[in-house]
C-alpha cells in the first residue's frame, strides 16, 4: 500500500506518446510543493523504447518515484479511430494492474501542470466511482452534432449536464473492485463508441461521477472567452488558476498558435531540455503540411478545369 503522504499518480501511453508524457511528469515535479511526493505510474505499452523509458525514469527525484507497468492486451480489438489508440482503453484496467492502491489520479500525456495536486488527490471519493470535470465540448455541440449518433439519446439523454471529460480523472479502484463494474466495461468495449473508453465510463459510472472544478481540467473550451455563457460553470469557477491544462483536439506540439498551446510551449522552453526537439519537428512538419495543402490546391484547380461546373 501506498504511503498516506505520497500521491498516486497515473500516465497511460505508449511509444508515440513517451515525449509529451516526458513534459506532462516534468510539469508535475516542477509545481511539486516542498512535502509532496508523487508516486507516478507510467502504464506502457510493449513498445516503449528502452532509451524513452530512461529518458522518463531520469525526472526520478525527491519528490518523484517512477514506476513502469506494463499493461495487459485486454483491450487490443476495442474500437480504435481518429488517432485514437489502445492505449486510452488503458484506463479501464488500472484495477486490476494496480492491486496495491485504492484510490488513484489518472492523466492523460496532453496535459500540462499548472499547481502542486494535493488539493485535487484529497478530495474525498466515498461513495463514487470516478471524479472528473464536466465535459464543456459535449455540451457546446450537444444538439448539433451528438443527438444524431444512434445510441447518444438512449444513453446520454442528459449529458450536456452530466457527461464528463475522460482526461482527468480520480478513480476509486477500490469501489471498482468491489462492484465488479468493470466487467461491464469488457462488454461495452466490444462495440464502437463514437468516444471510446470515455463514452464507457460515463455510461456504466451514470450517478456514481462526483463533479469537480473546471480548474483540474483546463481544456481549450473551459478557457474560450464566452464559456460562461453556456451554464455548465460560473464566471468564477472558469476564472479560477488552472491546475491543469488538458490540450484537448489538436495538440499544442502539432499547433503551436492555437489559443491556450503558449502556455505548453513556454513550459517546454523555460523548464525542459526539450525545446529544441519539439521545436525542429513543428518546423519540419509545419513545412509538410504546408506544401500538401499547395499540392491540394493545384489539384483542386486542375480538377476544376477537367471538369468544369455547367451553367445553368
Amino acid at each position: 500500500m501506498t504511503n498516506p503522504s505520497s500521491i498516486p499518480i497515473v500516465f497511460c501511453f505508449d511509444n508515440n506518446f513517451a515525449l509529451p508524457a516526458f513534459i506532462s511528469i516534468s510539469s508535475l515535479s516542477y509545481y511539486a510543493k516542498e512535502q509532496t511526493h508523487y508516486i507516478v505510474y507510467c502504464v506502457v505499452n510493449k513498445d516503449l523504447t528502452d532509451a524513452n523509458k530512461a529518458h522518463i525514469q531520469s525526472l526520478s527525484n525527491k519528490n518523484l518515484t517512477i514506476n513502469f507497468v506494463e499493461a495487459k492486451s485486454t483491450f487490443q480489438n476495442a474500437h480504435q479511430h481518429r488517432g485514437i489508440t489502445e492505449s486510452t482503453y488503458y484506463r479501464l484496467m488500472l484495477h486490476d494492474l494496480l492491486p496495491q492502491e485504492n484510490k488513484i489520479l489518472y492523466l492523460d500525456v496532453d496535459v500540462l501542470i499548472n499547481d502542486d495536486l494535493s488539493e485535487l488527490y484529497n478530495i474525498n471519493l466515498d461513495g463514487y466511482i470516478i471524479g472528473g470535470v464536466r465535459n464543456l465540448y459535449i455540451h457546446q455541440v450537444f444538439e448539433e452534432h451528438l443527438v444524431e449518433i444512434p445510441y447518444w439519446k438512449e444513453h446520454f439523454s442528459n449529458a450536456k449536464y452530466t457527461y464528463i471529460n475522460a482526461g482527468v480523472l480520480l478513480i476509486n479502484l477500490e469501489k471498482i473492485r468491489l462492484t465488479k463494474i468493470w466487467e461491464k466495461w469488457l462488454e461495452l468495449a466490444k462495440y464502437k463508441w463514437e468516444y471510446h473508453d470515455q463514452d464507457i465510463l460515463n455510461m456504466s459510472c451514470k450517478n456514481k461521477i462526483l463533479f469537480l472544478s473546471p480548474k483540474f481540467n483546463a481544456t481549450y473550451a473551459v478557457r474560450a472567452k464566452g464559456a460562461d455563457q453556456w451554464d455548465l460553470f460560473s464566471k468564477y469557477e472558469l476564472s479560477e488558476k488552472p491546475v491543469i491544462y488538458h490540450f484537448t483536439a489538436k495538440k499544442p506540439w502539432d499547433s503551436k498558435y492555437m489559443d491556450q498551446s503558449t502556455v505548453w510551449w513556454n513550459f517546454v522552453k523555460n523548464n525542459t531540455t526539450q525545446y529544441s526537439y519539439f521545436y525542429k519537428r513543428y518546423n519540419k512538419e509545419d513545412v509538410i503540411r504546408k506544401k500538401l495543402n499547395r499540392i491540394s490546391l493545384k489539384m483542386k484547380r486542375v480538377f476544376t478545369i477537367i471538369f468544369p461546373r455547367s451553367s445553368k
